[in-house]
């Protein structure tokens, strides 16, 4: 594992071909290293056209070290999270069997990778924070994720160490093709729990977080992901 400093640590939160591209690639790696999906692929299209697609790359230098992918969605509109398409699962039917209450906007954060060498409960708790409290800041109730069950608990770790309550729904998923038979757990995340002042205290990336809030004083950045934008990690206003 490298020693690195969060000071040279920033965050991009585009769409450029050129990012894309290579976070596909990073997160290749990892769903076959890793997870052992030795059929996985990734298309950057697939993200860069696809309007609910919200990117958190995080970056040191030129060199991406890590990432995940928000999707949004309202539960008036027709249109699916990832999880729905390749796990053929009915999220209203979750919602509604599990007691939970919104009419409002869920999300799904996937394709979450960093690199071997940066990879540790930091890096992840860096990458959850902003791309969570920019899930809260769009509105979304709930999150729910597809999770490998050798996965499930370390997330719920660092869900609530961010405060965030993070449940493994005890829902039995088929045989999906896109993660090769790998046993998974549906997972969600409560948003209406959320606790900013928590998680501000327990990020690096609380600078960006106060200003997605607009809870700085400066005026607030915007995070429509329609232009390229770099965020440095602890940059002086």
């Amino acid at each position: 594992m490298q020693n690195y400093s969060f000071s040279n640590i920033y965050a991009r939160l585009d769409k450029s071909f050129d990012i894309m591209q290579t976070y596909c690639k990073l997160v290749e790696h990892c769903y076959r290293n890793v997870l052992g999906l030795k059929s996985y692929q990734l298309n950057p299209y697939d993200i860069i056209f696809d309007n609910s697609a919200s990117p958190v790359i995080i970056m040191s230098k030129k060199e991406i070290i890590g990432g995940a992918i928000l999707y949004t969605r309202s539960l008036n509109e027709l249109a699916q999270l990832p999880l729905e398409r390749s796990a053929d699962i009915n999220i209203k039917n979750v919602i509604h069997a599990n007691g939970l209450n919104t009419n409002s906007y869920i999300c799904e954060i996937s394709k979450i990778a960093v690199q071997d060498k940066y990879r540790d409960r930091r890096i992840t708790q860096e990458i959850l924070g902003l791309i969570l409290a920019k899930a809260v800041k769009e509105g979304c109730d709930y999150m729910f994720a597809i999770t490998p069950k050798n996965k499930s608990r370390n997330f719920r770790v660092v869900y609530n160490k961010l405060g965030i309550s993070y449940h493994i729904l005890d829902q039995k998923i088929e045989n999906v093709p896109l993660y090769e038979n790998l046993k998974i757990d549906l997972t969600y995340a409560n948003f209406k729990t959320f606790n900013l002042t928590k998680l501000l205290s327990k990020c690096y990336f609380k600078e960006l977080i106060s200003q997605m809030y607009n809870l700085s004083g400066t005026n607030k950045i915007n995070f429509s992901l329609n232009n390229s934008q770099t965020l440095r990690l602890g940059a002086k206003k």
